[in-house]
């Protein structure tokens, strides 16, 4: 069986490193992975183990709470800024999404 050279999971810029209001729930969950992929690349330096953490995007689940956001992303943009990062051998283990 191949080795898996790769794993990224999805984060949240919103809800991984602050309290979210409303959402308990998925903001512990964020919180939680923040801190199982932070301690998987401790554990394996040698892996490709990644984190991406974009924040609001204009897709039918955004918060109604969030629709006036200023920083609302347009999931394309997200997505190529994604690509770009998980293609980038020398970047970071950890990336929020950044509008350009």
């Amino acid at each position: 069986m191949p080795e898996v050279e790769q794993i990224v999971l999805i984060g949240s810029a919103v809800a991984e490193g602050r309290p979210d209001p409303n959402a308990a729930s998925y903001c512990a969950a964020k919180h939680g992975l923040k801190g199982f992929i932070s301690t998987l690349i401790l554990e394996n330096p040698a892996r490709d183990i990644r984190l991406f953490s974009p924040g609001y995007m204009a897709t039918d689940m955004l918060p109604p709470t969030a629709r006036h956001n200023k920083a609302v992303a347009e999931p394309q943009a997200v997505a190529a800024q994604f690509v770009d990062w998980a293609s980038d051998q020398e970047a970071s283990r950890h990336s929020f999404y950044r509008p350009d």
